[in-house]
C-alpha cells in the first residue's frame, strides 16, 4: 500500500459513496491513524480477517504457574489491575538459573521469553502513540513526549531483566538454527512462564502437554482507560481502493461495505468459534481474554507509512541503556518528518 499511495494508485476512502465507516465492523482507530490531511488512505474492516489472526498477547503456562503456586491473572485482568509492574512481579517469581549451571543462558528456565518486537507491542498497549495526528491532520513524532518516555523506560527495565526475561535475539550464535524457533520450543518444553505470541502461530501448541491460557497485553498502570493491542504491521492485511478511470466508486464502496458486514455479523463469529475455540483455547477464561484482545485492536500514525522507519523506535530504544532513549528519539526525528513530508504531497495530489 505505501508504494501504491505514493505513486498516485489510491483513491481517498473518505469520498467513496456507501462506505459506512463509522459502522462497527470497522476499525475506528484504523480509520483515524490511516487518514492524512484529511485524506484516508486505506482501512481495515471485519473482511481483514488476519489482523485478527496478528493481534499480539500474552500466553502462560498453567502448570507452571501451579508448580509456583501462583494464582491465574485472569481476575487481575477483569479488575483492570493487568500491568507491567503485574507481569514483571510473576516473571521474577521464577528461580534464576535454573539448571544450577551457575550461568543464566539459553537454557535456563525464564520468567519471561521474549522477542525484541514485542517492545512494539508493549509500546501500543500502554497506549503509546509513536506518532499521532495533530489538529490539522498531520502526523507527528510524540513517542518523546515525556510520559512516553517514562513509558519507554518501563519497557527498557523489563527487557534489561536478563535475569528473568529472556529476549531470544541475545542468543543468536548460541544457538543451532532459528533463534525464534527456541524461543517457541522452550515454551512448549515448559521453560518459560510466559511468552508474547498470537493466534497465527497458537497451532504449533497444540499438542503441548504443560496446560496453557491467554490474556491480554498488560497496561502500563491500572490507571490506564482500558486494554490495547497491536497487530503485526509486517502481516496486518488491509483495505486500499485503486483509483481506476471510468470505474463507478459507488458500486465498489456498497459491495465492500457489504462484505464487511456480513464478515461482521458470519465470518468472524465461525471464526472465533471454530478456529479458535473449540481447537486451540483450552478453557472459557482464555476466551473472554482473546475476545478482549481482538475487539481492542488498536493502531497510530506510523503503522502504515512507517515514516523514517518510526515503527521500529521502540524496538530500538529498550534494546539500549534507558536514559539514552530521548537522544536517540532526537536523532530520528529529521528523518521522520522528511518522510512526513513526502506523504503530504502524494495526499494532496489524491484530492485533485
Amino acid at each position: 500500500i505505501p508504494g501504491a499511495f505514493s505513486n498516485g494508485y489510491l483513491q481517498n476512502m473518505n469520498i467513496v459513496p456507501h462506505l459506512q465507516m463509522d459502522k462497527a465492523w470497522w476499525n475506528q482507530s484504523a480509520n483515524e491513524a490511516f487518514t492524512l490531511a484529511g485524506v484516508q488512505i486505506a482501512a481495515i474492516s471485519s473482511l481483514n480477517h488476519y489482523a485478527n489472526q496478528v493481534a499480539w498477547y500474552v500466553m502462560f503456562n498453567k502448570t507452571l504457574f501451579d508448580n509456583y503456586d501462583l494464582e491465574y491473572p485472569y481476575q487481575t485482568v477483569r479488575d483492570g489491575n493487568w500491568t507491567l509492574d503485574a507481569l514483571h512481579e510473576l516473571v521474577k517469581t521464577v528461580p534464576t538459573d535454573s539448571n544450577g549451571d551457575g550461568a543464566i543462558d539459553h537454557t535456563d528456565i525464564f520468567g519471561c521469553i521474549n522477542e525484541s518486537f514485542d517492545a512494539i507491542a508493549l509500546t501500543q498497549s500502554f497506549g503509546c502513540d509513536i506518532m499521532a495526528i495533530n489538529s490539522d491532520g498531520i502526523p507527528e513524532l510524540v513517542l518523546d513526549k515525556e510520559e512516553n518516555l517514562n513509558r519507554l523506560a518501563a519497557i527498557t527495565e523489563f527487557f534489561n531483566d536478563t535475569a528473568h526475561v529472556m529476549v531470544c535475539e541475545n542468543y543468536r550464535g548460541s544457538v543451532e538454527g532459528s533463534v525464534y524457533a527456541m524461543r517457541t520450543n522452550k515454551f512448549i518444553n515448559g521453560e518459560g512462564l510466559f511468552m508474547f505470541n498470537c493466534p497465527a502461530n497458537i497451532y504449533k501448541f497444540a499438542d503441548m502437554e504443560n496446560d496453557y491460557g491467554v490474556l491480554p497485553l498488560p497496561k502500563y498502570d491500572s490507571t490506564q482507560d482500558g486494554y490495547y493491542t497491536l497487530t503485526s504491521n509486517a502481516h496486518t492485511t488491509l483495505l486500499a481502493i485503486p483509483r481506476v478511470h471510468g470505474a463507478d466508486d459507488g458500486d465498489i464502496g456498497l459491495v465492500v461495505d457489504a462484505m464487511s458486514y456480513l464478515s461482521y455479523v458470519d465470518v468472524e463469529p465461525m471464526y472465533a468459534e471454530t478456529y479458535l475455540e473449540n481447537r486451540y483455547l483450552r478453557d472459557e477464561d482464555s476466551v473472554e481474554m482473546l475476545n478482549i484482545v481482538i475487539q481492542n485492536k488498536t493502531y497510530d500514525a506510523a503503522f502504515l507509512l512507517n515514516y523514517g522507519n518510526a515503527n521500529s523506535l521502540p524496538q530500538e530504544c529498550s534494546s539500549g541503556r534507558g536514559d539514552k532513549i530521548a537522544s536517540t528519539l532526537e536523532s530520528k526525528r529529521k528523518a521522520v518528518e522528511k518522510e512526513v513530508q513526502k506523504a503530504l504531497q502524494s495526499a494532496e495530489d489524491m484530492k485533485q
